[in-house]
Formats: structure tokens, C-alpha cells, sequence
């Protein structure tokens, strides 16, 4: 480790002590944007990250030692560890309100926030001025579901250390939960002051922008939704790497039609932790446009998800000599129906040999080649899944057996919790509201 290097690691650890969080992150930045592999670093900045400060003042009866033990592990996301560790500390230290604070980041972590909102109450009542308990409090009512509570919790923290960039755009962050969209964004333009240059900001202005233009259409006649695009492109300039800018980047894009971007840019997909699928791995190269022979494509993601791109089926059909499809198998038997007689379909969990296929592409990437623009959709905007005929037809009967002349069936649920995913689903009771008569059946 080089001279400087050692002193700007020294520099770090002074600002964290004296709690100048903000000018600690940014040498720990500077130091990996040079020496990314910098183990010292990379732990400094995990540490600083996960809302903990493991310095202790002079009067701490807590070995130094213990609980930099404590802090490692939560860093390490090893919260159970932590919990587990932390008993005979806390047993022997009851009144270390740093270690409590370190056990209310885990169990907050761990998504048992009751309990971390009372270990954070009792670090409280021993340290009453602490900006950073405080801080975490807010996240944990935030979590819960308890947007106001954090709130106050947050102005709290900022009354104690008003320095604190990352207070600000947690407080942004609850204030999305309440709809409020533009004082978000305030708190947002306030943490950007005190910490110029945090890609987790701007792409925090760019989500608040884009829910306040799902809640108001009004919004994307007029093009303001470019400015949510233009902080995403923010945050990606100071953090390439920057996963949720860029896939929240491309959906924003297809869904302003601009599909020339959004194609390419939802490629990124795969970089998402929480995507709720892994991509084939296969020496075989990926298909691309113009390439014939035999080709293997492969759902993703969701069943949903599965249904709505399998409508590029018989375009990747038409542009090959020879396809085989991996789908989920509860979709095998109306793809089959649906498609013609000479693609081979086989379930998403059956091995197909390499020397089955000359090249291999993800159901999610079709769109990339086939669909360049809002005119390219009208293919497959007719349908393009058939019903059981025979099936169709028993049901019919007995469904309409009470005199209905008309039967509506409704059969959609969406488990994912992200936003987007949430927005698919509707009440069918209310759906069934106003369609109810003597001629209508609603299923």
C-alpha cells in the first residue's frame, strides 16, 4: 500500500470519528475509483454504507475490538450472526448504545422491525442527541410501512448532524411513499448540495419523477418524463455500474415508445439481482437477426412475463430453419395449440443438448429484433393464443347453464412486489361492478 493511500485510509477513519460521513465516503471513493481492489477501502465503505459507525469515544466501556467484530459481520451481511454475537455483549454492556445500534441494523436488515424499533428506542434513552440512531429509526418505521414516523425521526437526525447528505434522501425516500413528489425531489436537491455527485440520488430523482408522471398522464404529454431519463443518465455517468439506473432507465424509454433505446437498454436486465430468472449459459453463440439454422429461445422471468413475449414466437419462427421453444409446462399445452406443428417445445427445466441448436437467445431479447416500433406490435395485437375448443365449449355450457347469455372470465393475480408488477393487478370485485346482470355471468 502506497504512502498516500495509507494516509487518505487515516483521513477516512478521522472523518468517521468526528461523524463527517459525507467527506469519509468520498476519499473512500476516490481511493477505489484507483485501487478498486483495495481491501481496506472496499471495508471502510461497506461499513460506512450499511448505516453503522463503529468509532467509539474515549468513555466507551466496549472493547474497540468487539464490536468492529459486530460491525464486520453486518458489513458481511451475516446478520443472524450479529444477533447471535451480540447477547453476552449486550448482556455484559447493557448500556453500549452502539452496540444496540448495530443490532437494530440487523434486525432491521432481517425485516423484524418491531424489534429493532424498540433496540433503537433503548440506544435513544442512553444517547438522546444520536443523529445516526436516529437515522435508522427512520429507516426502519419507513420499512414498516410508517412513512410519517420516519419522517420525524429523519428531522430529528438532521437537527443533531444537519451535514448528513444521507438523512436527506431517506427523508426523500418517505416522502415518495406519500406521494409527495416534489418535496422528495427538495431533499433530494438538498443531499446533491451536500454531497455533490451521489449516483444513488439522482437515480432516487429519476424514480420520484417517474411515479409522479405514473400518477399524472398529464405528465408524459408533455415530456417531462425526459427529466427522470436525464437523471438516470446522471447517476450512470458517475456510476457505470449503477444496475437500477439503467433498467429503470430502459423501462422508462419503452414505455415513452422510444424503442430504439429501450431494446438495447433493457439488455441490462440481466444484471438485476432481484430478476426472477438466471440466463442459459451455453457455448453456443446468441442468436442475432439474419443468422438461420436451428435456434433454442427460452422463457424468463415470470409465467406473465412468458405469455406476453411468446407473442415473438412466430416472428423468431419465420426467421429460422428450425426452433425449439423452453417454456414454463403449465404453458406447453397452449403454445403447442397456438403455433405451428413444426417447433419443438420441451419445459423450462429439460437439459437440450448443444448440438441441438446453432445459436440460443432469452424469450426477453425478441423485441430487440423485432420490434423497432409502435407499428410492429399490430402483429400480434389480434392474439395469438388459442383456447382448448372442445374444453372451451363443455365449459360454456355449464357455465351458462343459469340463462346467462354472456360469460366474462377474469384470472389474474401478480405476486411480484415490485412497482410496476403491482399496477397489473385489479380488483376483481370491482371489475365485476357494473358488468353484473340477468345476461351476464362474471367469473
Amino acid at each position: 500500500m502506497t504512502s498516500s493511500v495509507h494516509k487518505s485510509l487515516s483521513k477516512a477513519e478521522k472523518h468517521l470519528k468526528s461523524g463527517n460521513l459525507a467527506a469519509a465516503e468520498v476519499i473512500y471513493q476516490q481511493i477505489l475509483a484507483k485501487f478498486p481492489k483495495n481491501a481496506k477501502a472496499i471495508q471502510g465503505y461497506q461499513r460506512l454504507k450499511s448505516g453503522i459507525n463503529p468509532q467509539i469515544s474515549s468513555n466507551e466501556e466496549v472493547p474497540k475490538e468487539k464490536l468492529l467484530d459486530l460491525v464486520n459481520l453486518c458489513t458481511m451481511k451475516k446478520y443472524a450472526e450479529v444477533l447471535s454475537e451480540s447477547e453476552e455483549i449486550i448482556k455484559r454492556y447493557p448500556k453500549s448504545h452502539r452496540v444496540l445500534n448495530v443490532v437494530g441494523v440487523a434486525n432491521s436488515a432481517l425485516g423484524k422491525y418491531e424489534i429493532a424499533i424498540d433496540i433503537y428506542l433503548k440506544a435513544l434513552k442512553i444517547s438522546p442527541e444520536n443523529a445516526e440512531v436516529y437515522n435508522n429509526l427512520g429507516n426502519a418505521l419507513r420499512r414498516k410501512g410508517d412513512p410519517d414516523a420516519a419522517i420525524e425521526n429523519y428531522q430529528k437526525a438532521m437537527k443533531f448532524q444537519p451535514s448528513n447528505a444521507v438523512t436527506y434522501n431517506n427523508l426523500g425516500l418517505a416522502l415518495v411513499d406519500k406521494k409527495q413528489f416534489d418535496a422528495a425531489v427538495k431533499y433530494y436537491m438538498k443531499s446533491l448540495k451536500i454531497k455533490p455527485g451521489c449516483a444513488e440520488t439522482y437515480f432516487n430523482i429519476g424514480s420520484a419523477l417517474v411515479e409522479k408522471g405514473d400518477l399524472d398522464p398529464a405528465l408524459r404529454a408533455k415530456g417531462e418524463l425526459r427529466a427522470a431519463i436525464k437523471s438516470y443518465d446522471r447517476a450512470i455517468e458517475i456510476n457505470p455500474k449503477h444496475v437500477g439506473a439503467r433498467y429503470n432507465k430502459s423501462m422508462l424509454l419503452l414505455n415513452l415508445e422510444d424503442f430504439k433505446m429501450g431494446w438495447p437498454a433493457y439488455e441490462y436486465r440481466w444484471k438485476k439481482s432481484k430478476l426472477d430468472s438466471v440466463p442459459v449459459i451455453s457455448n453456443r453463440p446468441k442468436w442475432r437477426l439474419g443468422d438461420r439454422g436451428k435456434v433454442l429461445v427460452w422463457g424468463e422471468q415470470g409465467i406473465g412475463d412468458e405469455i406476453m413475449f411468446s407473442s415473438l414466437i412466430p416472428d423468431l419462427h419465420k426467421a429460422c430453419s428450425q426452433l425449439i421453444v423452453k417454456a414454463d409446462k403449465r404453458l406447453i399445452p397452449i403454445l403447442r395449440r397456438s403455433f405451428p406443428k413444426d417447433i419443438a417445445f420441451c419445459e423450462s427445466d429439460t437439459s437440450v443438448s448443444e448440438g441441438d441448436y446453432d445459436a440460443h437467445i432469452a424469450m426477453g431479447s425478441l423485441p430487440l429484433h423485432f420490434r423497432p416500433n409502435i407499428e410492429s406490435f399490430k402483429t400480434a395485437a389480434q392474439g395469438y393464443l388459442s383456447a382448448d375448443g372442445k374444453r372451451a365449449a363443455v365449459l360454456r355450457d355449464r357455465l351458462l347453464s343459469d340463462g346467462s347469455e354472456i360469460l366474462i372470465g377474469l384470472s389474474w393475480h401478480s405476486t411480484s412486489k415490485i412497482r410496476v408488477a403491482q399496477k397489473r393487478t385489479i380488483s376483481l370485485l370491482t371489475s365485476k361492478d357494473g358488468l353484473d346482470s340477468h345476461q351476464i355471468r362474471v367469473l
